[in-house]
């Protein structure tokens, strides 16, 4: 994915103000996608600890962490718990936009052992691009397989959307 000593830049992107270009291109393949976000909407005390998610996706009930590397058992904690205390499943956006499948947790996936989850035992479902906003108009990527319908089309436009796109440098908006 990033290197390890991934420094986040500070992003503009339609009146956002995003903590890194990463989150940003996220912004840009919702939109793409016509999936309504909501930035960084509320914060929730969960018992793993405060967490604020990046993003809450309302079309598709689901709320969204985007990060530069894979996720940490730590991070883990924190999307089942705000799965559990929220009854949303929360989509885990590692890397940039990409042809690939990302994985998600909810309540119902996640086997709980003395309060705690146990990640090595959830059913990991890779639900991004199998949901879609209309019946009939769904596609999924699986081993970089294909069906150009016009989800499809769409998704690799936001997605090609997401990498091109530049943004001003925050010295610039001063």
């Amino acid at each position: 994915m990033y290197d390890k000593n991934y420094e986040p830049i500070e992003t503009y992107y339609r009146g956002y103000r995003f903590r890194s270009r990463l989150e940003a291109r996220w912004a840009v393949f919702f939109e793409h996608m016509g999936i309504t976000f909501q930035y960084e909407p509320e914060g929730y005390k969960l018992p793993s600890g405060w967490y604020l998610p990046d993003f809450w996706l309302p079309q598709v009930k689901m709320w969204a962490e985007v990060k530069p590397n894979e996720f940490t058992r730590h991070e883990y904690s924190l999307a089942f718990d705000l799965s559990k205390l929220t009854g949303f499943s929360f989509l885990m956006l590692d890397g940039p936009p990409d042809f690939r499948p990302y994985k998600s947790v909810s309540v119902a996936e996640g086997i709980e052992e003395n309060g705690k989850l146990i990640w090595d035992d959830i059913d990991v479902s890779y639900c991004l691009v199998s949901f879609y906003l209309e019946e009939g108009r769904f596609y999924y990527l699986d081993q970089g397989e294909q069906k150009l319908d016009d989800y499809g089309n769409d998704y690799k436009e936001a997605v090609y959307a997401a990498r091109e796109q530049k943004f001003d440098s925050p010295k610039n908006l001063r």
